[in-house]
Parts: C-alpha cells; structure tokens; sequence
C-alpha cells in the first residue's frame, strides 16, 4: 500500500479540527455567563475602555492593563481548550482574578463621584446584587447531571452497601461513588474488553476482579 501524502492527510485532518475549533469558541462564549453573569461581563468592557481612554490621554499605554492581560489569557484558553475539551471548568481558574481586577476597576471610577467611601461601597454592592438578580449565574448541562445523580443517591447507596459485603480486593466499575463509599480500590469503565482483559493481566490484583454496575452494559 502506498501511504497519502502528507499534505492529503493534513487537508483530510484540518477541516473536522477547525470545526471543532469553531464550535468550542461557540460554546465557550455562550456559557460565560455561567460563572459570571452578564451584566458584570458587560461592566467589565466598560471600565476597562473608560480605563483605557484615561491611559491613553495620559500617555500611560507603554504597559498592558490587568484587564487586558485576563482577556488575552482568557482568549488564549479558549482557543487551546475549544480544540482540546470544551468545558468552562477549564476558565474557571481566572474567576477570582477577573472579579478582583472588575472590583479595582469599579473602585477607580466610583472615586470620580463626590461619595464618601462608605457611600462608594454601598453603591457597587447594590450594582453587583441587581446584576446578579438580573441574570444570575448558572450551572447549565451541569444542573442535568447534578439532578440525575440525586436520582441515583438511593441506588449508589444500595450498591455499595452490597459491594462492601464482597471479600476486600480492586473492582471495575461504572460509577466511582461506590469506590468512595466502599474504600475500595477500582478501575473506571475500561474503553472495551479488550483493554479490561489487558489491565487484566497486566496490574496485580485485577485479574480476579469483579465488576460493579450501576447501570447495564451497553
């Protein structure tokens, strides 16, 4: 056999990754909102351009405002994390930055208004609470699979109460609750047969190991 040129296996390979590519920036800027609610997101935007033009009529541009930075960085993760795994768990790591850089910002502008500082206070915890009233943050997908698994609590009890009554040893499973719940060493949902028989035979332990499921295989 003759293998494909390396440019026909790039242009075959491109496509399905740009689009994926694609769908993650898509997914990622519409669950934004989920850790931070919009209006802030909005705010944001606006204290960082009047901080801006304040800069730049000052002649202070020679270094990047905070602001800036987080939205290169957030930016950059986006785009690494839309091709790689598309979860806003991924981001969440600049939520405490971001809310500290939106609060400085906040505190900057609000000295602009003839309020004492106990009245400037005041002011932005009544802006942050009618934003969050407004559209407050959510869970999204997350919510579902919270709920479902309050639905299995009884089930996942059940099972481990039974998985805790089998001689000690590791175990493969479908839902590591019952690992948790057990103390027991286990192997999570091996990708086929063929990689369980592997572990099998390859990790002391496992060869005898049996399986605890929750649900019913495929």
């Amino acid at each position: 056999l003759t293998p494909e040129p390396p440019l026909a296996n790039l242009q075959a390979n491109l496509l399905p990754t740009l689009l994926k590519v694609r769908h993650g920036i898509r997914f990622f800027l519409e669950t934004l909102g989920h850790w931070l609610p919009w209006p802030v997101w909005g705010g944001v935007l606006v204290l960082a351009g009047a901080s801006w033009r304040r800069r730049r009529r000052h002649g202070k541009l020679r270094a990047a405002a905070p602001t800036a930075l987080l939205g290169l960085t957030l930016g950059g993760l986006i785009l690494v994390y839309a091709l790689l795994s598309q979860e806003v768990r991924h981001v969440l790591v600049l939520l405490p930055v971001l809310a500290w850089e939106t609060v400085l910002l906040a505190t900057q502008e609000t000295r602009r208004l003839a309020l004492r500082s106990r009245w400037r206070a005041l002011l932005l915890a009544a802006l942050a609470g009618l934003a969050i009233l407004w559209a407050p943050p959510h869970l999204g997908g997350q919510a579902v699979r919270l709920a479902e698994i309050r639905r299995q609590e009884p089930s996942i009890a059940a099972l481990a109460r039974e998985v805790g009554s089998w001689p000690p040893g590791p175990v493969f499973t479908d839902n590591v609750a019952v690992c948790w719940l057990t103390g027991r060493t286990g192997v999570w949902r091996p990708y086929d047969e063929a990689v369980e028989a592997a572990i099998r035979e390859v990790v002391p332990g496992m060869r005898e190991a049996r399986w605890v499921r929750l649900s019913a295989p495929d």
